[in-house]
């Protein structure tokens, strides 16, 4: 079968993607990639999609859009392309386009369907604390995370995971279960309607909601930290793609992002193996210490009094 991939992903899980491709005896017809929504693009995306290319396979037919208007229906069309795969891309597509392949189009969500429509499931359910986290593959229409299911599961949400580690996770999913759905899809699975009672919506995280409460729990700090740690130089490829802003708090006059943070409460939350290396200079009369009173330590680590114990940031940098 001849497959069209759309797809903002970095150029690293698209080689791997190409190549399962092949393996299973099909064909990457054109992989279609854009630098971002033209209103929103700035010299940091640029910057962030040249390191998300540059290492593609110079094999892969590439095609770089920045609206989905104009000829790429017939771009498409022309290629008569029997399955349309999609892993996260900036725009809508519409009716014409979804249309074209043989036997349809099918997206990868990050969530099991109907729960976390949006575009920022793992966020929403590393901060909802969820043990574990959905994906799903589905038919789509023209509104997003809405069509029929052909195939899901889960994956355990560990408390060391953080945006990022569940997002790299992905490619192999996909490509785990790439002959299944594609087996299903040629053989007609019309998929499953999704009960739109049970649907919940996962927007990005708003200023107000990315702003520490030091009143919270160690814990409900702790899986915000988490849903947000992509946003540092490290990761910024996934940065731009996702959008994904920061978990702030102000520390010495500067806003801060925290990236990784530990739970100073090692009978509760088990993370004992993670503090028994360090030298932790804890003040026994917590209940004298105000909430969001914060130590540094001479590792330059941060810890914080929170509303039911306290929180160890261990990595963080500054906005500035």
């Amino acid at each position: 079968m001849r497959i069209v991939f759309f797809s903002t992903t970095h150029g690293t899980n698209v080689n791997a993607i190409y190549e399962k491709i092949q393996e299973l005896g099909h064909e990457l017809a054109l992989y279609v990639t854009t630098r971002g929504l033209p209103s929103m693009v700035t010299s940091n995306h640029l910057k962030a999609f040249e390191e998300r290319i540059k290492d593609l396979h110079p094999n892969i037919p590439t095609l770089i859009i920045n609206t989905i208007k104009g000829n790429l229906p017939a771009i498409i069309t022309a290629l008569q392309p029997d399955i349309g795969l999609v892993k996260r891309f900036a725009f809508r597509l519409n009716k014409t386009i979804l249309s074209i392949p043989k036997y349809g189009f099918v997206n990868l969500h990050p969530s099991l369907l109907p729960k976390y429509r949006g575009p920022n499931p793992i966020g929403w359910q590393i901060l909802n604390n969820e043990k574990f986290f959905g994906f799903t593959f589905h038919y789509m229409n023209t509104e997003y995370d809405t069509g029929r299911v052909i195939l899901q599961g889960t994956r355990p949400l560990r408390p060391s995971d953080d945006f990022s580690s569940v997002y790299v996770q992905l490619p192999q999913i996909l490509r785990e279960n790439m002959a299944t759905v594609f087996e299903l899809m040629q053989k007609g699975y019309p998929g499953e309607i999704q009960n739109d009672d049970e649907h919940s919506y996962a927007p990005f995280f708003t200023l107000e909601e990315r702003i520490i409460d030091w009143t919270k729990t160690a814990i409900e700090i702790n899986c915000l930290i988490r849903a947000t740690s992509v946003w540092n130089e490290r990761n910024r490829h996934l940065t731009m793609d996702h959008l994904v802003r920061p978990a702030l708090f102000k520390y010495d006059g500067k806003m801060i992002r925290p990236l990784k943070s530990i739970i100073v409460n090692p009978n509760k939350y088990d993370n004992s193996s993670e503090l028994e290396s360090r030298q932790l200079f804890i003040r026994d009369d917590t209940g004298d210490v105000k909430v969001g009173e914060i130590t540094k330590q001479q590792t330059g680590e941060l810890l914080v009094r929170t509303g039911d114990g306290q929180l160890l940031i261990t990595d963080y940098e500054s906005t500035e």
